[in-house]
């Protein structure tokens, strides 16, 4: 019977123990199709929410599904910017974010230069104006650009970098596909924007083109390499009619 006693009072214990010890829920960032969003335990976030990254902590904003919300975001009355976590003290396209995340005019706190940032962002809408397009937003004083290229299919690798207003067009030094295939350490010859614009209105840079596939192996992009010619083209008034004329080598440009 004492035994019997002692059985019991033993299953007793460790149901309480059980009962007492909560059961961890595991908090990690999950990934689908249409977007991001954090679990917690059986359920996810929802609306605000401080979590921690790369050793820090930063606001997110999740919508009512879980979903995070990127982009620009409107809540409330005040205007957010987040690619994952909040923006905080940043321009973003030329607009000031503030310590808290909301967008204002007023600029007198902020750590980075306006000066800078204006000087990028003049920068960015004449190359939009001329038909480029930017690489996702432009943060602060820092700004990449392509030339737009309407063929399906079809990426041009050429880039405007814009650093604290200052911008540089990298191409290839290659003249051709098989010299960029046989030397790609050749690496690129980085112009001013003026220059770039310039030799490209002078016929002065030339292109070449070639099929570059995906991790699967089965499909890809045609990518478009652009070079400066070691010599100019000439063409007559007529559009359909274009003649290479031999010129000085135009190498010097990459010793700048």
């Amino acid at each position: 019977m004492n035994m019997i006693k002692k059985l019991i009072l033993g299953s007793l214990v460790i149901a309480t123990t059980f009962a007492l010890t909560p059961i961890m829920a595991s908090a990690e960032w999950r990934h689908d199709s249409k977007g991001s969003w954090y679990t917690e335990g059986d359920s996810y976030a929802t609306g605000w929410r401080k979590l921690e990254h790369f050793g820090g902590s930063s606001w997110y904003l999740f919508g009512d599904d879980g979903y995070l919300k990127t982009g620009w975001i409107k809540d409330g009355n005040n205007w957010y910017y987040s690619s994952s976590f909040i923006a905080t003290d940043r321009y973003v396209d030329g607009y000031y974010l503030n310590n808290d995340g909301i967008l204002t005019s007023d600029t007198s706190n902020a750590t980075i230069k306006e000066s800078s940032v204006k000087a990028t962002l003049e920068i960015v809408k004449k190359l939009e104006a001329l038909g480029w397009v930017k690489e996702g937003v432009f943060w602060d004083a820092n700004a990449t650009l392509k030339p737009k290229i309407e063929l399906a299919n079809t990426d041009i690798a050429t880039r405007c970098v814009i650093k604290d207003g200052v911008a540089k067009v990298g191409i290839t030094k290659a003249q051709n596909y098989t010299e960029w295939q046989q030397n790609r350490s050749a690496g690129s010859a980085d112009l001013t924007l003026d220059e770039y614009l310039k030799y490209k209105s002078e016929g002065k840079i030339g292109s070449f083109t070639y099929f570059q596939y995906d991790l699967s192996g089965t499909s890809g992009t045609y990518i478009v390499e652009e070079y400066l010619r070691n010599e100019t083209v000439k063409t007559n008034d007529t559009s359909t009619s274009t003649n290479k004329t031999t010129s000085s080598k135009w190498h010097s440009i990459f010793s700048k």
